[in-house]
């Protein structure tokens, strides 16, 4: 029975961290349904705990989520929120941290990347660029940019920076 309830709670957090509006405009009938079901079946216990191996699977699951979307969203910044958005409701839930040990991981987790979160981010790195910023656009080495940013805030704040998310929500833009 606890397998079972794992992995109806694997599917639970797909469904419900990947709602309509996260990945709104990014293109392809089907997108959020073939986001979920790569989230439903994304083997949670081989999630590398070193930095660097991480953001190796990272990028390889990004690929991969990726080429499973419709043609004409087959987006890098699309992909890689939807897996975020998943890895931090996972690794916040109890049920699925505990059978994955998820809370080694919650150090290397990104802060899901928006217009939103990069406009927050701006605001505490002046050097970011901001013109035109499209979730639909952003390249790999945009995000490593971002996300590098998003390090040194959470660094001065004393969180991981895929809690960033959670300040930015309500507007707090200072957690001091």
């Amino acid at each position: 029975m606890k397998a079972k309830l794992i992995q109806q709670m694997q599917s639970y957090v797909a469904e419900t961290s990947v709602g309509a509006s996260a990945l709104r405009n990014q293109g392809g009938s089907g997108l959020i349904e073939t986001a979920r079901t790569f989230l439903k079946n994304l083997d949670l216990s081989v999630i590398p705990t070193d930095q660097a191996d991480f953001n190796e699977w990272l990028d390889k699951e990004t690929v991969k989520l990726r080429n499973k979307f419709p043609n004409g969203a087959r987006h890098f910044g699309a992909a890689r929120k939807a897996l975020n958005l998943f890895l931090r409701s996972a690794a916040y839930n109890v049920v699925l941290n505990r059978a994955h040990n998820l809370d080694k991981v919650l150090p290397l987790l990104e802060v899901p990347l928006d217009s939103y979160t990069a406009k927050h981010l701006k605001i505490h790195d002046p050097d970011l660029s901001m013109r035109g910023f499209k979730l639909k656009s952003v390249r790999r080495a945009d995000y490593r940019k971002y996300q590098k940013a998003a390090t040194a805030l959470a660094t001065r704040w004393k969180v991981h920076r895929v809690d960033l998310d959670v300040f930015f929500y309500r507007e707090e833009v200072d957690a001091a």
